[in-house]
């Protein structure tokens, strides 16, 4: 692993230092800790089932060492995760959620290829919980919230949105939002943020981040045009939405999440 730890003035080929050497993980998130410094998230690579580890890293970005680690589930492996934390030690991880080398016949019905022709691929997202900001984690529980990878970001209204990568049909790009800082998730807030017809799983890892105007804006890939062959040409999509106040006097809980109009975009690659 290399940190780059210094962007201002100088030569930048002497800024990259090499870090240490963690064998067999592949870095997916990495987000600032309320006391300072980061924590990032990894996926064991070569090894099925496979869990999650977390290092953590200085301020400055010269140490880094591995912090906690969360274990498969069953035969289900865990992979690419985010993570949201706050100042009294609170974090939650969401975790991608897959059944790589469970026979067919052992396979739930929701993890049966679902159009992809990929047996195994794709479930529901599952999360762990801290209290010790990361040195330790609960079990992986099953969320509502069938997709892959996350991607967690602390809204300035208290709300936590997560936007996530919905692989099998309909083929989309999705948003949601937790009000209880992840100790559930409101599914009647979902909003599908673009729809990919034709598609195929080849779609989505969205980011999102919360403009100083507080409208959040996504970006995420997929498909160009309605050829969706594995190496078929894919543009960048970015989605503007907002928040909205809920109603109390209705029955039904409103629509938390917007689109905002004609805000869907695409660059071309």
């Amino acid at each position: 692993m290399q940190v780059y730890h210094d962007r201002l003035g100088g030569n930048p080929a002497d800024a990259w230092t090499a870090g240490p050497l963690f064998t067999n993980l592949a870095p997916f998130s990495l987000i600032p800790m309320p006391e300072g410094g980061f924590l990032l998230s990894a996926q064991q690579r070569f090894r099925r089932p496979g869990g999650c580890v977390f290092v953590r890293g200085s301020a400055d970005g010269r140490h880094w060492e591995k912090l906690s680690e969360i274990s498969p589930v069953g035969e289900l492996s865990m992979s690419e995760t985010d993570m949201a934390a706050w100042p009294d030690g609170r974090a939650i991880a969401v975790i991608r959620a897959e059944w790589f080398d469970t026979p067919k016949e052992r396979l739930p019905p929701e993890a049966n290829g679902n159009g992809t022709n990929r047996d195994g691929y794709g479930y529901f997202l599952y999360q762990a919980t801290s209290t010790d900001s990361g040195k330790t984690w609960s079990r992986p529980e099953a969320l509502p919230v069938w997709g892959h990878p996350p991607c967690l970001v602390r809204l300035r209204s208290g709300n936590l949105l997560m936007v996530y990568g919905h692989r099998r049909p309909p083929f989309s790009v999705r948003a949601v939002l937790s009000h209880d800082r992840g100790a559930s998730w409101d599914t009647n807030s979902i909003v599908e943020l673009h729809r990919f017809d034709p598609g195929n799983y080849d779609i989505g890892y969205p980011v999102a981040t919360e403009l100083e105007s507080g409208e959040i804006l996504v970006a995420y890939y997929g498909h160009a045009s309605a050829d969706i062959g594995l190496y078929s040409p894919h543009a960048i999509f970015c989605t503007r939405l907002k928040e909205v106040t809920a109603d109390a006097s209705k029955s039904r809980k409103a629509r938390l999440l917007e689109l905002e109009p004609d805000q869907d975009l695409s660059r071309d690659f």
